[in-house]
């Protein structure tokens, strides 16, 4: 008899196998997530194409009297024309009329139209 087992060696039962766990591969999850990750990428490339795409190759248009450094100034003014009356009435707008200065109008469009060319080559 073991000493520290009280009971016989004769008497003993075999020990009891326990039972295999069955092992799952982590495959599955490994390749879902790739196709995750592949899903994501041509998602990421196709919004960037997108945006590279939807460049606009025509620049704005060109809006005269916008380059004063003054935010108060009308663009009237900025452009060379004198100030502009609020009123609708008849008489208020034919003495706009008459005071615009159309030479200087053409002769500033001109110079800003030759500025924003030799910018934009």
């Amino acid at each position: 008899m073991n000493e520290y087992n009280p009971v016989s060696e004769t008497s003993q039962t075999p020990p009891v196998q326990p039972e295999k766990a069955t092992t799952r591969s982590g495959a599955g999850s490994i390749i879902g997530a790739i196709i995750i990750i592949l899903l994501l990428a041509a998602g990421a490339f196709y919004f960037w194409g997108a945006k590279l795409n939807g460049t606009d190759s025509n620049p704005p248009p060109l809006i005269l009297g916008n380059e004063t450094a003054d935010a108060n100034a009308s663009s009237d003014v900025a452009s060379g024309l004198p100030p502009q009356q609020t009123s609708d009435d008849e008489a208020a707008i034919n003495a706009d009329i008459q005071a615009m200065n159309l030479d200087a109008l053409d002769a500033q469009t001109a110079g800003s139209l030759e500025a924003y060319e030799a910018a934009t080559q």
